[in-house]
């Protein structure tokens, strides 16, 4: 038998595990959050201006009284919560065959509560600031894919 193969429960040669395709992308979309909220977080702590080129006004965004909550930048919560996503996603990986629906659930509460963050400070930019942050509207985009993919894993269970 090879490296690559294991045996089923009969004793015979199984396929190897293979790793489920829905399941994979939380932990991958997670990391391009962190990225992206990570980069925001650097540039708003260290008063850099974000790199944005023409297709937005991101240190009008990054430098406005709704980019901190108490003194903490928005993007450094966003960081830590796709990090926490990371986490839930590769815990719903580990045990996929487990049927591991906690974590699923979790993954959905909490890309659903960052749809809906995410959702209220585009109003703002949009209605307030009347500005835009491509990378905003990326992390944007990217919490929106992971409640997208959350629900296709509630509902197909891989």
């Amino acid at each position: 038998m090879s490296q690559d193969t294991m045996q089923d429960e009969s004793g015979h040669e199984a396929a190897p595990r293979q790793l489920p395709v829905f399941g994979t992308m939380v932990p991958v979309l997670a990391l391009i959050g962190m990225f992206v909220s990570g980069y925001l977080a650097w540039v708003h702590w260290f008063g850099i201006e974000p790199i944005c080129g023409e297709l937005g006004e991101c240190e009008v965004v990054n430098s406005s009284v709704y980019a901190e909550i108490y003194g903490v930048p928005v993007a450094l919560l966003g960081f830590v919560g796709y990090a926490s996503l990371l986490a839930l996603g590769l815990i719903n990986l580990r045990h996929a065959e487990h049927n591991h629906r906690l974590a699923r659930w979790a993954i959905f509460g909490f890309s659903l509560a960052g749809v809906l963050y995410s959702g209220w400070l585009t109003n703002i930019e949009l209605n307030v600031l009347r500005a835009i942050c491509v990378w905003c509207v990326a992390s944007a985009i990217t919490i929106a894919a992971i409640l997208v993919v959350s629900v296709v894993l509630l509902v197909r269970k891989t």
